[in-house]
C-alpha cells in the first residue's frame, strides 16, 4: 500500500498502488490487510491532525472485486465520495 500526500487536495492523504502477490490473492482475502493497516497508522499519527482527510482512488477497469469491497465496507464510513473517469485514444 503506498500513501503520499494528495498533489491536489492539500489537507489529504492519498491510498493508492494496492499490491498482494499473485499466489496469496484469490481464496486468501488479504487485499483488505494493507489498506486497514495504513487507515489505522494514520489515525495513530501526529500528521492526521495536518493532513485529516483521505483520498481512495482505483481504477474501473478490471478492479470489480475492489469496487464491491469499497461499496461494502468502505463506503459507508465515508463523508463524500466522486466518481472521476477519463476516456482515451491513440492516435496513428
Amino acid at each position: 500500500m503506498i500513501v503520499t500526500r494528495s498533489p491536489l487536495i492539500p489537507n489529504a492523504l492519498c491510498i493508492r498502488s494496492l499490491f498482494v502477490r499473485p499466489y496469496l490473492r484469490s481464496g486468501h482475502a488479504l487485499g483488505s490487510l494493507p489498506l486497514v493497516d495504513a487507515i489505522h497508522r494514520h489515525s495513530a499519527s501526529p500528521l492526521r491532525e495536518e493532513r485529516p482527510v483521505g483520498v481512495f482512488g482505483m481504477s474501473f477497469e478490471g478492479a470489480t472485486k475492489m469496487i464491491n469491497f469499497f461499496r461494502k465496507r468502505l463506503e459507508p464510513y465515508c463523508f463524500n465520495t466522486y466518481e472521476s473517469r477519463v476516456a482515451l485514444k491513440s492516435l496513428t
